[in-house]
This record gives C-alpha cells, structure tokens and sequence, in this order.
C-alpha cells in the first residue's frame, strides 16, 4: 500500500515575492470611529443640547414675563386717565383764530390738556394728552405731547394722528391691550356730583368702563376732572367750549 503525503506548499526562505506583496493575504474591512472620537462627538453634542435647551427656557421667560407685563398695564393706565383728569388744566389753546380750552370725548377716546405728565421733564407743565379705543384691534391707545398754546398748528397735527398707521419708529402713540373700553358724560348736576365744572368746559363726571379679560366682568371708574387742584379758565376763554357726547 502505498502512502503519499499532501503537504501544504510554504514558500521557501528568501523566495521572490511580486512588489508589494508581503506574502500574507489581509483583509480590510470598512473604517470605524475609535472610542476616543465617540466620547467626543457625544460630548460636543451634549454641549449643543445644553445651550439650545437654555436659550429655550430663557425665551420662554421672557415672552411670559411680557405677557403679564402687558396684562398688568391697563389697571396701569386706567390710573393714569383718573390722575391726569384730576389734575386737567383749561388752559386757552390758540386754534383757527380762537382762543379755547381743549377737552374733547366721545365713546372711545377723550383728549384734554393736563398738568400730569409721565414724559415731561419738567413736572407740572401742561400737556395735551389723547386716549383712542379701537374695539376691532381690542387695543387702547395713548400719547402726548407737550402744550404750545401759541400755537395751535402743532396741537390739530397731533389731533389728526390716527393711531396705528404711524411707522413704528417714530410713533407717538403706546397700546395696551382691552377687550372692552368705553367712556360716559355727566353734564347735569347729580348727587355726589357736586356743582357743575367750571364754565362747562368739563362734563361734572366721566364713567369709565373696561375690561381686560373676555372671562372678567367689566369694572368701572368714576373720575371728576378737573378735582384736585381746581384750575379756573384764562380770562378771554370761551364758555361751553368743551365737547363732549
């Protein structure tokens, strides 16, 4: 019987080889991240995560914070019609060849001169001052300017400003938002009225009604202009000349 032996063939010692091959087959597979580029990327990543989640909170804060800002300024200037009625000053106004003290009011807006400013630098100088409700943008417009009462050209530029069609930067006029803002007149003397205002320029009492919420009753102000220091008309003013309705 005849026994043959299979060896594996080995290259023999100091056997040429084609260039570039080492006589060894290798197998490459597909090039994978280590583990020192993984934490990286995950740490990197996380950074990213943490910055975008607190720019997120914090403008969150802020839009919440202006939202009950501008929820707390109508009690906010509701306060500021009762001080500056209070403290309204006939003064004459020279206007299309007269001079007149200036108050005029209908439902939604009332425009008078006053001694209470909240942008005049000196304290007590007159002011005119106009409040404009406008129920389809349920927002209550206010703004002033200061009184020149030699001339009145200034005073029927700002009384034809129709508010929210100013450009946006150079408006004169600050809103609030209300769902609800209306104005009465009280010409006839009533009790707890007291006498009537002075020569008619006022009505004797002024019923304010607003609301800011659309769930809330509506609350209502009873302000007397004209009450805390009494001013009495310049002499050459005209009797009656308020209007009001």
């Amino acid at each position: 019987m005849e026994f043959r032996s299979v060896m594996r063939h080995h290259p023999r010692e100091g056997a040429a080889f084609p260039s570039g091959s080492s006589g060894k087959e290798t197998v490459q597979g597909p090039a994978g991240f280590t583990l020192l580029e993984l934490v990286l990327a995950t740490l990197i990543a996380s950074l990213v995560m943490g910055i975008l989640a607190s720019a997120l909170t914090f403008s969150l804060r802020v839009w919440e914070r202006e939202q009950s800002r501008k929820g707390n300024e109508a009690p906010s200037m509701i306060e500021l019609l009762k001080r500056q009625l209070a403290n309204a000053d006939p003064v004459n106004i020279l206007s299309a060849g007269e001079s007149r003290p200036l108050f005029q009011g209908d439902e939604h807006s009332i425009t008078f001169t006053t001694a209470y400013s909240v942008r005049a630098i000196s304290k007590g100088a007159p002011v005119v001052v106009r409040y404009f409700y406008d129920p389809g943008e349920r927002l209550l417009y206010y703004a002033e300017i200061p009184l020149d009462p030699y001339h009145g050209d200034a005073v029927d530029g700002f009384l034809n400003l129709q508010p929210g069609r100013e450009s946006k930067k150079g408006s004169l006029f600050h809103s609030v938002g209300m769902t609800s803002f209306s104005l009465s007149y009280e010409q006839a003397e009533r009790e707890g009225f007291g006498s009537p205002n002075t020569d008619g320029v006022y009505p004797d009492a002024i019923v304010v009604t607003w609301s800011a919420d659309e769930d809330a009753s509506p609350h209502y102000a009873l302000i007397r202009p004209n009450s805390f220091f009494r001013r009495v008309p310049e002499q050459g003013g005209l009797k009656g000349s308020g209007s009001f309705q």
